[in-house]
């Protein structure tokens, strides 16, 4: 039997499907090659984030929100999405409906990221940047919305283009 490959960018609900607590059989049919944890639409297609690495401290943080807030910074979702080429692309939406995103800034360049900052904060990194604009689904639903569907349609072309023998599933 043939093993498909999924790569997810979403939530626990999503990434439970490759938990073998819940699917105890699941490796028999699919592969999980990566999990980007909750990564707004917003952010996906944004450029990486420079910052000095003297200020990383991950030491109150979960190893799980550690490198949340590194895949944030970093961008290396896409770059991954290439190496995979995965055969299934499962996606969910929570931490758009849930956090939106803010716009962050290092002084010389700018790039939206997933609002975590609750989280985020806890890394003493996370003063080195300044919050330009932010972009949540309770404050303003129609400014979010509109940027949201921007950003989805950018994917939906870049995933074409770069990942075209995927399929993907929202």
């Amino acid at each position: 039997m043939m093993v498909s490959k999924c790569f997810v960018i979403g939530s626990c609900v999503s990434r439970d499907m490759f938990n073998s607590k819940f699917v105890s059989e699941y490796k028999d049919s699919f592969e999980l090659q990566v999990m980007q944890f909750q990564m707004s639409m917003l952010s996906i297609l944004e450029p990486p984030i420079s910052y000095p690495g003297a200020l990383w401290d991950s030491s109150k943080m979960t190893i799980n929100n550690y490198s949340h807030m590194r895949s944030e910074l970093n961008k290396k979702v896409l770059a991954q999405l290439i190496l995979h080429q995965p055969e299934f692309l499962i996606m969910d939406f929570f931490a758009d409906a849930e956090h939106g995103a803010i716009k962050i800034s290092n002084g010389a360049a700018t790039t939206w990221v997933t609002d975590k900052r609750q989280i985020f904060s806890q890394n003493p990194l996370w003063t080195y940047f300044d919050i330009e604009d932010e972009c949540t689904p309770n404050e303003n639903f129609s400014r979010f919305y509109k940027v949201w569907q921007l950003k989805f349609d950018e994917f939906l072309k870049w995933a074409t283009e770069n990942i075209p023998n995927s399929v993907g599933a929202a």
